[in-house]
């Protein structure tokens, strides 16, 4: 363990601000004698970060052709003279919404209150690109699109996967019409299954149409095995019917759930509370059909195997499924050809596909939701004083209790910082190998996964530790990333530590401890 002394120093912590950038520090550690110096720089660096990203967003908007989408556009007030019977339309279905330049604003709108307007921009973008005569026209556009919304730390950079990136990005060489045909179809998908049903249950829209949330068959009816009439309902109703479902305790593990999505899925009642989350969400069909391939991939009997191939492809993956998920037309129309004949691997590239899904997106969400929070503060009731006052003595105390590390990690997953535990852990996991072929390959998929540049979980380092790293994994020892792991171990000592307990999961926990949490029902 790495270790490094204390020093006395100014905590700052900011209003938390979701809209920043990951990059943006959550607070600063100043001296009084650096404070004033430190101010003016971190002034002078957001300015000029912000007038990069107005130049690059900007790009698109010079035609005139969405400038209903722009974010510094000023606030229109056509809204409020949309008359209820008009907004209701909106609900028929999300092509009518788009057809409707005031339904196209107010959606615009409401995405912004979820800091997802980029998805919109980039559709819009792409039907004004797709009306282009001029070939020269046609390829400045398409690099521009590029540029903003697609590339890697694009300032509106949309959520696709890096296959149809790659794509892309052979394609704008000799861009054509199609270019961007893909990615603005999964971000349509994106938006109709995910979004527009949030919007149609918005204070934005319901004030719109002086109604109560659409019922009836707008959405999928709910069969739930237990009913909440709200979210503030779910906080206390979903652990109490856990408990009563389960003979042993189900709330051992759920400080767990918050390592991996694998970890919660494969615990019951994780599954079961991520899936009231999701109904919460109505994206309760991506759990549903992961778990009916987990229990296809069991079957033995080719009957059986056939008769369940044809429920799941009726209930999850032909157009217009009562549940149907979000896949591309490749896999959907793979699974058509073959479903006459189906084998244990008929459903695996669409389950993959819902599996990434759920991990990327639908995961995090969950882990701050109050359903999730509800369910962690009861398993936290347990703890007594003296382990949690313990895990403030040092982080290597922290670090040494199962809920310790649990709560620590779940803290960084809520700062967008857990690939630091992440590779910490997995570099003690690396030491402990004896096996030279095993070693060297450990080695490079640490390396593929947490150093090199644009690495899926890339850690912050300088130049010359990077460059080492890469020296030493031709011939990998057990000291191979040392030096990076002492310095990610520093810095979790020296910044997210003291930030963990300065946090309200923190502070929390104790006042839970001592009987006086603000959760704590009486």
């Amino acid at each position: 363990m790495f270790k490094k002394n204390m020093e006395i120093v100014v905590f700052l912590f900011p209003q938390l601000n979701f809209s920043a950038p990951k990059e943006e520090a959550y607070f600063k550690m100043l001296s009084p004698a650096d404070l004033q110096v430190e101010r003016k720089k971190e002034t002078k660096s957001r300015v000029k970060e912000k007038e990069k990203k107005t130049r690059l967003s900007l790009l698109l908007t010079k035609s005139g052709s969405h400038e209903n989408v722009n974010p510094d556009t000023k606030k229109t007030t056509k809204s409020a003279c949309v008359t209820p019977e008009e907004a209701l339309k909106w609900s028929d279905s999300f092509e009518e919404l788009l057809n409707q330049k005031d339904g196209m604003e107010t959606f615009t709108k409401f995405l912004k209150t979820e800091f997802s307007e980029e998805n919109i921009e980039f559709w819009l973008a792409c039907e004004d690109y797709k009306k282009t005569k001029s070939t020269s026209k046609l390829a400045s556009k398409a690099k521009q699109i590029y540029a903003v919304y697609i590339e890697s730390e694009a300032p509106k950079e949309i959520n696709i996967d890096f296959s149809t990136k790659t794509t892309i990005k052979q394609n704008i060489l000799n861009p054509t019409r199609s270019c961007f045909d893909s990615a603005q179809s999964k971000v349509y998908s994106l938006m109709k299954k995910d979004c527009y049903p949030r919007f149609l249950h918005s204070d934005i829209y319901l004030n719109l149409t002086k109604t109560k949330p659409p019922t009836g068959n707008m959405f999928r009816r709910r069969s739930r095995s237990c009913v909440f009439n709200d979210r503030g309902e779910a906080e206390t109703e979903l652990a109490i019917w856990l408990c009563c479902f389960f003979p042993r305790d189900p709330l051992e593990e759920v400080s767990l759930w918050s390592e991996s999505v694998d970890k919660l899925l494969e615990c019951k009642s994780g599954q079961i509370a991520f899936r009231e989350f999701l109904k919460t969400e109505y994206s309760e069909e991506n759990i549903l059909f992961w778990l009916a391939c987990e229990e296809y991939k069991k079957i033995k009997s080719t009957p059986k195997m056939i008769s369940t191939a044809n429920k799941i492809y009726t209930e999850f993956v032909q157009v217009e499924a009562p549940k149907q998920i979000n896949i591309d037309c490749g896999t959907r129309e793979n699974i058509t050809k073959n479903i006459s004949q189906p084998n244990i691997n008929s459903f695996d590239n669409a389950q993959k596909m819902i599996y990434g899904l759920l991990a990327r997106d639908c995961y995090p969400r969950f882990l701050k939701s109050e359903i999730y929070q509800s369910l962690l503060r009861r398993s936290q009731e347990k703890l007594n004083q003296e382990e949690i006052l313990f895990w403030s003595q040092s982080l290597e105390k922290l670090l040494d209790s199962k809920y310790g590390m649990a709560m620590f990690r779940a803290f960084l997953k809520s700062e967008f910082s857990d690939e630091n535990i992440e590779f910490w852990l997995t570099c003690e996991d690396y030491k402990k190998i004896k096996s030279s072929s095993r070693m060297t390959s450990k080695a490079k998929k640490i390396y593929e996964q947490y150093i090199q540049a644009e690495a899926p979980k890339e850690i912050n380092l300088d130049f010359h530790t990077k460059d080492t790293i890469i020296q030493n994994l031709q011939v990998p020892t057990t000291s191979c990333f040392n030096a990076a792991q002492k310095r990610v171990y520093n810095l979790m000592e020296n910044n997210s530590y003291p930030r963990f307990l300065q946090s309200e999961i923190y502070k929390e926990l104790w006042a839970i401890s001592q009987g006086k949490g603000k959760y704590l029902k009486s």
